[in-house]
């Protein structure tokens, strides 16, 4: 983490945010967790490996759980941030139209979340799960994968006016949430599918936040995303108990 993190710092120094010299370091970013781990993996055992999870196992319930909990999470935030009016559709959004954007969108995303996930999850997981236990492994898990986003959430990728409480709030509390259920399912299915897809549905719902909804009040925002992964957070981290 130490290594991308200077990476990401020289970056954020020399290239600015709309530069094509950023977009193409983001696109390398994303799978820095895998390349690092595979080759420390290499250095300390002389073998090749893309971590403690299959790629060809493929367990259809737990495959299926992986997206379906982002999709559930991420609906009835979208539902709860409209009643509360901390969320608005902008003008001119067809619902109609964003279903398929959402399938592209999770089918191309699939690659790049799995650079992040052959390290989280592939590698680190269990070793901080051996180490620690399952709740405090999982949680120091989530912990350094959040602030692995700080550098991209202080140029204000989600929250442009809150870019702080992005990167030092949101990230590191919701990667924490997420990293529950994303430890349970691979875990119980022996693959990585599971938490790639949960990966790739998550940001590619979160994109379309973005795209298509105006956001009144962040502060609010957070508050009602922290509440909602909170609760998605307990009975996963009962099932790892």
């Amino acid at each position: 983490m130490f290594i991308e993190f200077s990476l990401s710092v020289v970056g954020t120094v020399l290239w600015k945010k709309d530069s094509t010299q950023w977009k193409t370091f983001l696109f390398f970013y994303t799978f820095l967790p895998a390349m690092i781990c595979i080759v420390v993996f290499f250095v300390i055992t002389n073998t090749w490996s893309l971590g403690d999870f299959s790629f060809t196992k493929f367990d259809f319930r737990y495959t299926a759980l992986g997206l379906l909990i982002p999709i559930v999470f991420q609906s009835i935030n979208l539902l709860v941030q409209l009643q509360r009016s901390s969320y608005a559709f902008k003008a001119g959004t067809d619902l109609k139209k964003v279903i398929p954007i959402i399938l592209v969108n999770v089918a191309v995303l699939i690659l790049f979340v799995s650079g992040e996930e052959i390290g989280w999850r592939g590698f680190i997981q269990s070793q901080a799960i051996e180490r620690y236990g399952s709740i405090v492994g999982v949680l120091l898990l989530g912990l350094v994968w959040g602030f692995w986003h700080a550098p991209v959430a202080l140029r204000g990728h989600n929250l442009n006016a809150y870019f702080w409480a992005e990167a030092f709030v949101l990230y590191p509390y919701m990667c924490i949430c997420y990293s529950f259920p994303m430890a349970f399912l691979t875990l119980q299915s022996g693959s990585i599918w599971p938490a790639i897809l949960f990966h790739a549905a998550n940001n590619a719902l979160g994109s379309i936040n973005i795209q298509f909804v105006d956001k009144k009040n962040p502060k609010l925002e957070i508050l009602i995303q922290m509440v909602i992964a909170t609760l998605f957070l307990l009975p996963f981290a009962f099932f790892l108990v």
